[in-house]
Parts: C-alpha cells; structure tokens; sequence
C-alpha cells in the first residue's frame, strides 16, 4: 500500500489467486484503518493487519454458524472465498479446529 497524491493505493500481484488476492487487500485495509505508519516492517503491525483481514474475511459469528453445517475445511474455505491455509489457521486461534470431520 502506498500514498500516491493524497489517495492510497493498494497494488495486487494478478498472479496470486483470487483467495490471496482477497487476503492481500483486507490486510492492506487493515495497515489503513489500524493507523500504522509503515507496511511490512513491524512484526506487531503485520499480525494486527493479518486479525483485521482475517476477520473481515471470515467474521467470527458467521464461521461458527456456518461451522454448525459445514465439518471440511476445504467447503468451509470455499464458502468463504479464502484459502484452506486461512481458514485453518482462523480456526486454530479460535479453538474451533477440532470442530472438522476433515481437512480437504
């Protein structure tokens, strides 16, 4: 993400699939709404942009309700648009990986 004339511009590598895509510009969005300076040095700022994505993304409320019908994680990434890596790892820090009947 960059200032170019008073905007901001968050640049997307085309190549990446859609679901990194996705990630990459709710991270971005996350630097932008969080106040940070700098993108992609601070550790802290990194982790806080990659929450904020992540929740934006797939919201808490809506995967465990969701969650409630859908047991594979690969369903449960598509339903959201986000990779399995994503999901996976959303789930993990919520305690609700063990929740899936299977990994896909």
């Amino acid at each position: 993400m960059r200032q170019e004339s008073g905007a901001w511009i968050i640049e997307v590598n085309q190549d990446r699939s859609l679901t990194a895509q996705r990630f990459t510009v709710a991270h971005e969005l996350g630097h932008h709404f969080l106040g940070h300076d700098t993108c992609g040095t601070d550790p802290v700022q990194e982790r806080q942009a990659n929450v904020f994505a992540a929740e934006l993304l797939m919201p808490l409320a809506l995967v465990k309700k969701v969650l409630g019908t859908e047991k594979r994680l690969g369903q449960l990434a598509q339903c959201f648009q986000v990779s399995k890596e994503a999901m996976r790892i959303k789930l993990d820090e919520q305690g609700l990986l063990l929740r899936l009947t299977t990994f896909d």
